[in-house]
């Protein structure tokens, strides 16, 4: 009888063990999984204002260049070299009375604008003079090389170069 308490014993603490060894490894599932969860959430969220600030800037940077360049004067021009995010859809140049809007649609998840005023007045190259429904900058996602002219009577023109 001796010998069949001892075996019992023994089975019981194997199983003890084993159940101890599955409540350990539940618990660390339980936390890595919502830990998983949280960081995927931070860098999607990182990513997108990562992409906002690339878009804030280059849109005041071509409004920034396109004053330089009315401020400087009839025939002068500057080669701005941009990396355009993938995020990106369009930019669009709108003009009214008083002045220009540079406009960059942009999203992934939903579309949002970001807008750029000036008092001068835009054109894209492609499109002619008139550009008060809406000029469509020919971009390229990535690396594009965009020339911001300065052209008689303080119009502004963005030229894409290939």
């Amino acid at each position: 009888m001796l010998l069949f308490s001892k075996n019992k014993e023994r089975k019981s603490k194997k199983a003890q063990s084993s159940v101890e060894y599955i409540f350990m490894v539940a618990m660390a599932l339980a936390l890595i999984i919502p830990g998983t969860v949280i960081f995927y959430q931070y860098t999607a969220g990182s990513q997108k204002a990562i992409v906002s600030s690339q878009i804030y800037k280059i849109g005041t940077d071509l409004v920034d260049s396109a004053e330089m360049m009315y401020s400087v004067g009839e025939n002068s021009w500057q080669t701005l070299e941009i990396n355009f995010p993938q995020d990106i859809k369009t930019v669009t140049i709108y003009n009214s009375s008083d002045g220009s809007e540079l406009v960059m649609r942009h999203g992934s998840d939903y579309m949002s604008d970001a807008m750029f005023y000036s008092r001068n007045t835009f054109l894209n190259s492609t499109d002619g003079v008139d550009c008060t429904n809406g000029c469509v900058l020919d971009i390229n996602r990535g690396f594009t090389r965009i020339r911001v002219e300065s052209e008689r009577g303080g119009i502004i023109v963005f030229r894409i170069l290939q």
